[in-house]
């Protein structure tokens, strides 16, 4: 749930059209026509990786070994495969077999909720205008848009830290060449930070909210990055290529982390929670305090998919990354959050490419080659950071 301004749900133009705008039911959508990845084949190996040791093997025997590891790779096989019919219909999944501790899960709300429940003078002390780069902190109800109109929610965003200094290795679109390396003074330093998310994250006093920070940082980011690894792993076997061939491309995650406070309003009356929008990454990880039909999901015929969070699971979706990495082949979904009379706390996880990775359709696979149009192939790469950029530019009122 990325949006078009530092950070928040990334979105490009959707090939998803409304006929209708209908939305059906939260059960109907559950029972009939919301899919269940299962990623335990990615997550039950060691973290070694090496593709041979995996727990509750018998070290001893070398034959149950190379047994164990053929069903797991076949294990692996069927899991991309589901992976590929799911993302060539909807891109929108619960997730299973994640490997995210149930504590984890339950801290990372109630850390969000602590954080919201402080007094409004506290979270303006850290609210993203103070930011470096105008995309870390606190935003509070209305100061983020989408579609021109204001959300209504607050949020706290935080992401990978860069660290840019003022040596700065400078890719594009900056007075320098590519690559060429520079001095510049504190002004066009802090330019060259709104521009290039190069700034810090702000954080609640420990005094405040103890553990808050440490948690985040120390925990569940590393948690959940370890996660995002797995799906790119998962995402390169669905497209008939290596698993390991895109590791350049997200060794070094800009991943985005939001805590997201729906207060109670009116579907009917009131303004959305979040307006309808697809995200502009890789994936999306959404664990939420569990409110019904919250968020809508739009199928290719125009009708609403009504998921619910559930426990244990998360509610993942592609982003324009994989949408564009593929040639089209795999679809980023338009999707949005209505008002509910309860109060809601959400917690998205958005695992993304590095910020200096350069993006393109994937011709090396079958797939995808025989899927991507002339056009698309003729659309040159573009490089993330600065799409990131792009979209991120207008996400805030009074920013940029």
């Amino acid at each position: 749930k990325f949006k078009t301004s530092p950070l928040r749900h990334r979105r490009w133009v959707s090939s998803v059209h409304s006929s209708t705008g209908q939305a059906v039911t939260g059960s109907e959508s559950e029972s009939k026509d919301f899919p269940v990845i299962d990623l335990s084949a990615f997550t039950n190996m060691s973290e070694s990786d090496s593709g041979s040791d995996f727990e509750a093997v018998n070290k001893d025997s070398k034959s149950q070994s190379r047994n164990a590891a053929k069903r797991m790779e076949t294990m692996k096989l069927e899991t991309a495969t589901r992976f590929r019919e799911v993302c060539t219909q909807t891109g929108f999944f619960y997730l299973t077999g994640h490997g995210i501790d149930d504590r984890l899960l339950n801290d990372s709300l109630l850390f969000a909720r602590r954080f919201f429940d402080l007094p409004a003078e506290k979270k303006n002390k850290l609210h993203i205008t103070i930011s470096e780069d105008l995309s870390r902190g606190y935003q509070k109800v209305g100061d983020n848009i989408t579609g021109g109109k204001s959300d209504a929610h607050e949020a706290f965003d935080a992401m990978r830290e860069i660290g840019w200094t003022k040596q700065l290795r400078c890719q594009t679109g900056y007075p320098p060449q590519v690559g060429q390396v520079i001095n510049i003074d504190i002004i066009q330093f802090k330019d060259f930070l709104k521009i290039y998310h190069g700034g810090q994250n702000l954080w609640p006093d420990d005094a405040i909210i103890p553990g808050f920070r440490d948690f985040y940082e120390k925990e569940y980011w590393p948690a959940m990055i370890r996660l995002g690894e797995k799906m790119m792993r998962c995402f390169a076997l669905s497209l008939k290529i290596d698993e390991h061939a895109l590791v350049p491309m997200y060794d070094e995650s800009f991943y985005v982390f939001r805590a997201i406070h729906y207060p109670p309003g009116d579907s009917n009356t009131g303004p959305a929670g979040c307006g309808e929008h697809t995200d502009y990454g890789c994936f999306t990880f959404v664990h939420s305090e569990p409110v019904p039909g919250a968020l809508e999901v739009r199928t290719r015929s125009g009708t609403y998919l009504k998921p619910e969070c559930k426990e244990g699971m998360f509610i993942c979706n592609i982003g324009d990354m994989i949408e564009l990495l593929t040639g089209g082949l795999y679809v980023s979904t338009k999707h949005r959050v209505v008002s509910s009379p309860r109060s809601r706390v959400s917690v998205p996880f958005f695992f993304e490419l590095n910020y200096d990775s350069y993006v393109e359709p994937l011709l090396s696979s079958p797939l995808v080659n025989a899927a991507c149009s002339a056009d698309r192939r003729q659309e040159g790469a573009i490089r993330y950071g600065d799409h990131l950029y792009q979209k991120t530019s207008t996400n805030f009122m009074q920013v940029h």
